[in-house]
């Protein structure tokens, strides 16, 4: 549901003329998402990773669409000087970026000084640890979370829910449940390569 949601929000920017959209992912779902968005839209798709990622930036400056990359190459993309503006920044997976400390959550806090819009999506739970969950708030609305201390909310769980509330949007597996379709079991068998089977009999034959 988030990635349709997220696939939607560039739509509409792009049908209104902002036309410039970015997703930070991590590598193992940046294939996802290029299904998904060409799927679902009509969007203009462009990968910014590997040997063409020059040439597909230059593309996506200058026809627009959805630049897509993961969250290693955006300290690749901060040395572009052409990149002035990005209309609507999704980072999948945020929870990724919950250290103030490491260098790629650095590099996005940067890239997000480029945007208009920004949406952080994650589907882990930030438990515990309100420091972590300030920092990926602070990117969306700093003076939301200026209201924040440990001393307004520690007592007081329902008004922190109301000072997050205009950034904060969670989903409860009982609030979805109704929407969601029956469970559909799909099968699909893949076939050894001659190393992997032989690799697999071994490990049959020693129990």
């Amino acid at each position: 549901g988030k990635t349709i949601q997220a696939i939607a929000a560039m739509n509409h920017l792009y049908q209104g003329g902002s036309k410039h959209s970015m997703v930070l992912c991590p590598l193992s779902v940046l294939p996802n998402w290029s299904h998904e968005i060409r799927q679902w839209s009509s969007l203009p798709v462009h990968i910014y990773r590997g040997y063409s990622r020059e040439r597909e930036l230059e593309n996506w400056l200058v026809k627009g669409g959805v630049l897509l990359t993961n969250f290693e190459q955006t300290k690749h993309l901060l040395k572009r000087s052409r990149l002035q503006k990005i209309d609507c920044l999704v980072v999948d997976e945020a929870h990724n970026l919950k250290n103030p400390k490491a260098q790629r959550t650095r590099d996005v806090e940067k890239l997000s000084e480029y945007c208009e819009f920004i949406l952080l999506m994650t589907g882990t739970p930030i438990e515990n640890r309100l420091d972590e969950m300030k920092h990926l708030l602070n990117m969306l609305n700093e003076p939301v979370i200026s209201r924040i201390n440990s001393k307004n909310i520690e007592n007081n769980p329902e008004y922190f829910k109301e000072i997050i509330a205009p950034v904060y949007l969670r989903r409860k597996r009982l609030d979805v449940l109704n929407e969601l379709p029956e469970i559909e079991h799909i099968q699909k068998w893949s076939e050894f390569h001659e190393i992997e089977r032989d690799y697999y009999n071994k490990a049959l034959e020693e129990g």
